[in-house]
């Protein structure tokens, strides 16, 4: 294999002689500390999103009175607005990550997520304050996405800087294990609430205390962040002068071909990882389950899927990103149509945590070669800002969309099978732009000759 071919971000098994086998190396003190603040910040992140999606039930009424669909769609919408916030937090923070350090972007944007959430759980509501209610809450929601615009992939690309190249798939998957803990506590936090208070108890307060509970988990995500370096690739650009002054326009001009496979893999990515959602709404606020139930049903399932990202990198590793891309996507078609069934049909608790759970999974098990994917198709010099402007066009653009999309085919077909369109549609997709992605993977070998994936 070609040097230009192994950095094209393969990410994992190594030819000799015409086989493969993945050279299994040891794990330094700084790749260990860069994978561990990497999961802290991944798991405030999907803590503040669990529990806005999860609570939306109690909390969006107070924000937008009205019928139970109107404010649950409303809600849904808000949700999605943190996703138009990514954009401009990866240009933002991608810029200092690429300029003054992967380090000092994430110290921000862990500090500004904390802020954001913890506000909300103040905010009054709006028989309070009237409009200024719904405003305000659209505005830390959107802050919430200026901090999570580059969370994910300055995490990501912090990791695999530091990783030895054996190892990447299965560090960085610290940071899809953080999403899942992460959502797995605000799950847990929430169905322990609903089984404490009563529902006007968790219309009123109990919501509230799931928001506050965010200041000490930030602190500690702060704390174990000032004890990472940046990575030695990042070192040594800053120390040759080799950064750059204007990392988007250099991303996106020299480094377009990049960029535009890295957004088409983040676009279907986020597809049926995002429908989901919209699961816990639908069953509780159009079906009727009790949401204590629910809640506690769906911890259980995030519980299941915490082996999933380091089995999904520890397979990374030897079969490839794009291999193990193909595989998930080709899972995601097939079994969209029995899920969404289910989902709709079951009352059986065990039946419904084996469906939460392999959704769940599936997102987890796509995420750890997408997102490794996506930061080593970008030179050093712009991963930061290039691989975090990439996977926001895919979140924006789709996995914005997701939950209330999913939500609005259910209502309009009559049928949770509505969402089958959603899912297995973007799951096609994928695979048509992997099987496409391997002629333009050719043409990028000569213009990434050089770079250090």
């Amino acid at each position: 294999m070609s040097k230009a071919m192994e950095e094209i971000g393969t990410s994992g098994p190594i030819m000799w002689k015409g086989r493969t086998r993945t050279e299994k190396e040891p794990i330094p003190s700084t790749a260990r500390r860069a994978a561990t603040a990497a999961f802290a910040g991944s798991f405030i992140e999907f803590y503040d999103y669990s529990i806005f999606h999860v609570l939306l039930l109690y909390f969006s009424p107070l924000f937008f009175p009205g019928t139970s669909r109107s404010s649950l769609l409303a809600g849904l919408a808000v949700y999605g607005v943190g996703f138009i916030g990514r954009p401009l937090g990866g240009i933002l923070f991608g810029r200092i990550g690429d300029l003054r350090g992967r380090r000092a972007a994430l110290m921000m944007t862990i500090g500004l997520m904390g802020l954001c959430t913890a506000l909300i759980g103040l905010l009054p509501s709006h028989a309070a304050i009237g409009l200024a209610a719904p405003a305000l809450l659209v505005i830390l929601r959107f802050g919430q996405g200026l901090s999570a615009g580059s969370e994910i992939m300055g995490s990501v690309t912090l990791v695999i800087e530091t990783a030895p190249r054996s190892r990447r798939g299965f560090l960085a998957s610290m940071t899809p294990l953080g999403m899942a803990s992460g959502a797995l506590f605000g799950s847990g936090v929430a169905a322990a609430a609903s089984a404490l208070l009563s529902p006007e108890e968790m219309s009123s307060y109990g919501w509230r205390i799931a928001f506050l509970l965010v200041i000490p988990l930030t602190l500690t995500a702060f704390l174990l962040r000032r004890r990472v370096e940046d990575s030695p690739e990042f070192a040594e650009l800053a120390r040759s002068h080799h950064t750059v002054k204007a990392p988007l326009r250099e991303a996106v001009i020299p480094n377009w071909r990049q960029l535009l496979l890295a957004s088409a893999v983040a676009i279907t990515v986020n597809g049926p990882a995002s429908a989901g959602t919209f699961y816990i709404p639908y069953l509780v606020g159009t079906r009727g389950l009790p949401f204590a139930e629910v809640a506690m049903v769906n911890s259980i399932a995030c519980a299941i899927t915490l082996l999933a990202p380091p089995i999904a990198g520890l397979m990374t590793d030897r079969l490839g990103n794009r291999s193990m891309l193909a595989l998930v996507f080709a899972a995601f078609s097939v079994l969209a149509f029995p899920i969404l069934w289910l989902i709709g049909t079951t009352e059986n608790l065990m039946v419904l945590g084996l469906i939460l759970s392999l959704h769940l999974a599936l997102s987890q098990f796509i995420a750890v070669p997408a997102w490794s994917y996506i930061a080593t198709l970008f030179p050093a010099n712009v991963r930061y800002t290039g691989s975090t402007l990439a996977a926001n066009v895919g979140a924006v653009l789709v996995g914005s969309s997701g939950g209330f999309a999913a939500a609005a085919l259910v209502f309009t077909t009559g049928s949770s099978l509505g969402a089958t369109i959603w899912i297995s549609g973007w799951s096609v997709a994928g695979l048509v732009v992997l099987a496409l992605s391997r002629g333009f993977a050719r043409r990028l070998s000569q213009s990434t000759a050089g770079v250090a994936a």
